[in-house]
Formats: structure tokens, C-alpha cells, sequence
């Protein structure tokens, strides 16, 4: 039995708890937070916008996370950055982009600091 699942919504692992035992294979999300989180208005959108970047990139182009936080044009643009790392944790884990440190690609879980993402490429 598999005892640890990635959250769908920050995109993190996350491990089994005792209060889960009866219902692990239903449990989705890490917290209540990401829970709450996850079906937002503004989490859709960051989404929307997340995916018409990948949709425009050339091949083997990247993009920063603050040009989806520019476009969603909050106020304070960068307090939406870590919403945008956890969806592109998401989609790197769904197979459709990578995150890139130094031009090299980066296991979702494991950066820190500044990331751009890319579409991946399938061979």
C-alpha cells in the first residue's frame, strides 16, 4: 500500500496520517487549506492564464511565473507567486511542462528561489 500521494493543489507529497486510515484512497489534498484552495475563483484563473502561456510557447521556450501574475492584474502581483509554483508543480506532474533552475529541469518538490517553466517535450 502506496503510504504517500501528492496534493492537488500545492502540488507537494505529502504522507498518510492515522486519521486517514479508513479513507486514504479519497484523500486528495494535504490540508484543509489546499482544499479550500483549490476550487477558487482566483485559482482558475491564475490556471487559465498558466495554460495560454504554455499554449504560446515556442518550442524549448521558457516563461516566469510573475508574467501569469502580471496578467491576472492583482494589485500586488506578487503575493500570487506561490499559487503559480504550485500550479506548476501540478503540471509537471501531469506531464505538461517542466521547471527549469539554471536551464536545467528541476524535480517539482525540490527547487527553491526563482524557476521559469517550459511545455514538455515528448519524444
Amino acid at each position: 500500500m502506496n503510504d504517500s500521494k501528492v496534493c492537488l493543489c500545492c502540488g507537494l507529497p505529502f504522507e498518510k496520517r492515522k486519521k486517514w486510515n479508513s479513507n486514504w484512497d479519497e484523500v486528495k489534498y494535504c490540508s484543509e487549506k489546499c482544499r479550500k484552495q483549490v476550487n477558487s475563483k482566483r485559482r482558475k484563473d491564475l490556471e487559465n492564464i498558466f495554460n495560454g502561456e504554455i499554449a504560446k510557447l515556442k518550442p524549448k521556450s521558457s516563461f516566469c511565473l510573475s508574467v501569469v501574475a502580471q496578467k491576472y492584474r492583482e494589485e500586488n502581483w506578487k503575493m500570487l507567486m506561490e499559487e503559480l509554483r504550485q500550479i506548476a508543480r501540478l503540471a509537471t506532474h501531469n506531464g505538461k511542462t517542466e521547471i527549469l533552475q539554471n536551464d536545467k529541469p528541476v524535480a517539482p518538490h525540490k527547487f527553491k528561489g526563482p524557476i521559469r517553466v517550459r511545455a514538455k517535450v515528448h519524444t
